[in-house]
């Protein structure tokens, strides 16, 4: 081959490099146009935090410099406006800086439904014990596991939930989790979470289940007393008597 075939082999890869190159940007600009929910919701929240806690654009920069993650004033404002996108190191240095945890930021705290993705949506306390690590979302296993779930009678569900609590907690947490006194404390508190919410649908529907149950509208309180007696006795078996 001589130095002019050469030439235009080389010409000619090039040329296809740039149109591939092309096309995978063109590719990448679509899909940087498509926004979720969540990105929405995260853009909102920040504006919301930022204007709650009396910081300036100026005043989050400094602090996002200072944690590591630099982002200029004009940044912040585009992220604000829907303009730029927040990436997870993004996310997670604007909840520093916040002072509140990224889950803050991913979810809504008005009492609102939680629209997960275009298929899931929850309302927004499962929503918030699913990014808690402290229950799956039955709604987003059942789409994945469904038929298996029809097929298998429920084990497929209770699978699901067991690898949820395994892979969803930092190491030895676990144990801690399953222990019969904070499954007690849990107990008492989502007894209580039920009181205090009766406007959920959650909460409406275990008020209508307890009063058939117990005959009565005082199911909730009924069973908050038990929880507590029972959480009272996991924790003196826990620690002991004070003379020990």
């Amino acid at each position: 081959m001589n130095k002019t075939n050469v030439g235009m082999a080389g010409i000619s890869l090039h040329r296809l490099l740039c149109i591939v190159k092309r096309a995978d940007f063109i590719s990448n600009m679509g899909k940087e146009l498509q926004r979720g929910p969540t990105s929405d919701r995260v853009r909102r929240n920040i504006e919301a935090l930022r204007s709650a806690q009396g910081l300036s654009l100026a005043e989050l920069s400094r602090r996002l410099e200072a944690v590591g993650r630099p982002i200029l004033g004009t940044g912040i404002h585009k992220i604000e406006q829907g303009v730029r996108r927040v990436d997870v190191d993004d996310l997670v240095a604007l909840a520093l800086a916040l002072n509140v945890t990224p889950n803050r930021l991913l979810l809504p705290v008005d009492g609102s439904r939680v629209e997960l993705t275009s298929e899931v949506e929850v309302e927004q306390r499962p929503a918030w014990n699913w990014a808690d690590g402290i229950h799956a979302l039955e709604e987003a296993i059942q789409r994945i596991h469904g038929e298996a779930i029809q097929r298998t009678h429920g084990e497929a569900l209770t699978a699901a939930y067991g690898d949820f609590k395994s892979h969803s907690r930092p190491t030895g947490e676990v144990a801690r989790d399953q222990h019969t006194a904070t499954r007690a404390a849990r107990d008492v508190l989502d007894r209580i979470h039920l009181i205090l919410g009766n406007e959920t649908r959650m909460a409406l529907e275990d008020a209508i289940r307890q009063a058939v149950e117990y005959g009565n509208s005082s199911g909730n309180a009924a069973m908050l007393r038990r929880a507590l007696n029972r959480l009272n006795a996991e924790v003196e078996d826990l620690i002991g008597d004070e003379g020990d």
